[in-house]
C-alpha cells in the first residue's frame, strides 16, 4: 500500500473515530459528519474508523505480537574479502545493521592503519528477488544503514578494502 493512501485512510479513520466520539455534527479536513441520531450509528461509525486505521498501525501491531530479532555477529574480514550473511526475513519490514565494535589487526600488516576506510567495512544489502547493485554504505563503528525489504531471504555483504588490515567487527542485525 502506498504511503498517501495510507495517510488518507488514517485520516480519514480519525475523521470517523472523532464523529463517533462526539455523536456527528463534525466538520474536519474537508469531511463534514452530519449529526447521528443513535447510540448503534455512533458504534458502526467508530468500528469503520478502526477499519481504515488499521493499515497505518499494521506495522506496530505486527511488531507488538512478533516482536523484531535481534542478533548480533562477530566475524573476521581479510583485505579485498567479503562475507555473506543470510538474514530469513519473516514478513515485510526493515532490516538493519548496527556496526558495533570494529578492531583493526595489524599483525603482519604493512600499510598505513590510519588510511581513510582503513577501520571501516562496506556494506550491501539485497532482498530476495534483487540482481545487480544494492544499496549500500560505509561503515566504521557506531554507525548504522538499513532498508525495508519485502518477505524471504534477505543478503548482508560485508566487503574489506584490499589495503585495509584484517578487520574483526561485530555487527547488530534487525529484522523482522
Amino acid at each position: 500500500m502506498s504511503d498517501a493512501l495510507e495517510n488518507q485512510l488514517l485520516i480519514f479513520g480519525l475523521v470517523c473515530l472523532g464523529a463517533a466520539i462526539v455523536g456527528g455534527g463534525l466538520k474536519a479536513l474537508g469531511i463534514e459528519v452530519p449529526l447521528l441520531k443513535s447510540i448503534r450509528r455512533q458504534l458502526l461509525l467508530a468500528l469503520f474508523g478502526l477499519v481504515l486505521l488499521l493499515p497505518s498501525a499494521w506495522e506496530g501491531i505486527m511488531d507488538i505480537m512478533f516482536p523484531p530479532v535481534i542478533e548480533t555477529r562477530s566475524f573476521t574480514i581479510d583485505p579485498g574479502h567479503a562475507r555473506n550473511l543470510t538474514v530469513d526475513m519473516s514478513r515485510k519490514g526493515r532490516l538493519s545493521v548496527v556496526m558495533k565494535s570494529v578492531v583493526q589487526d595489524l599483525n603482519g600488516f604493512s600499510g598505513n592503519p590510519s588510511v581513510n576506510g582503513a577501520d571501516s567495512i562496506f556494506v550491501r544489502i539485497c532482498g530476495h528477488q534483487e540482481v545487480g547493485d544494492c544499496p549500500s554504505s560505509q561503515m566504521g563503528e557506531g554507525a548504522a544503514f538499513g532498508r525495508d525489504l519485502q518477505k524471504g531471504q534477505a543478503t548482508v555483504q560485508m566487503f574489506s578494502y584490499g589495503t585495509s588490515p584484517k578487520i574483526i567487527y561485530s555487527l547488530e542485525i534487525k529484522h523482522p
